[in-house]
C-alpha cells in the first residue's frame, strides 16, 4: 500500500467511506469501541465535541466516537496497513484490533 501523509490520508477516508457505506460495519465498530472502553472511565467530549471512549486502544484516536454514528476504528486500522511496520506493530501491541481489520478486510472482499 502506498505510504506517505497522502497515501496515509488516503487509506484513513476510505475507512470512514466503508463505515458510513456498509451499516453492519458501523455496528460493529461501535460494539468494539464499547467493549474495549468498559470499565474505563467515562466518555467524554473533546475540544472538537466529539465523544472521546478511553479505552486500551493503541492509539487513543481509535476512541472517538462522532455524533454521525461513526467511529476511527477501521479508519486508524486501516492506516497501520499502510506500513509494514506500522502492520507488525498492531498486531503485537493489539491483535485484536488486528484481526477486527482483517476480518473487515476479508469481509469487504465479498460485500
Amino acid at each position: 500500500m502506498a505510504g506517505g501523509p497522502i497515501g496515509e490520508s488516503c487509506i484513513h477516508e476510505l475507512g470512514h467511506f466503508l463505515e458510513f457505506a456498509w451499516p453492519e460495519l458501523r455496528s460493529c465498530c461501535f460494539e468494539f469501541l464499547l467493549r474495549r472502553s468498559a470499565g474505563k472511565t467515562e466518555p467524554h467530549y473533546d475540544g472538537g465535541g466529539t465523544l472521546q471512549h478511553l479505552g486500551n486502544f493503541f492509539d487513543p484516536y481509535v476512541g472517538k466516537y462522532y455524533p454521525e454514528g461513526h467511529t476511527e476504528v477501521v479508519s486508524m486500522g486501516l492506516q497501520q496497513f499502510a506500513h509494514p511496520k506500522e502492520t507488525c506493530r498492531l498486531a503485537i501491541e493489539d491483535s485484536e484490533h488486528f484481526y477486527f481489520m482483517l476480518g473487515t478486510i476479508a469481509a469487504a472482499t465479498t460485500h
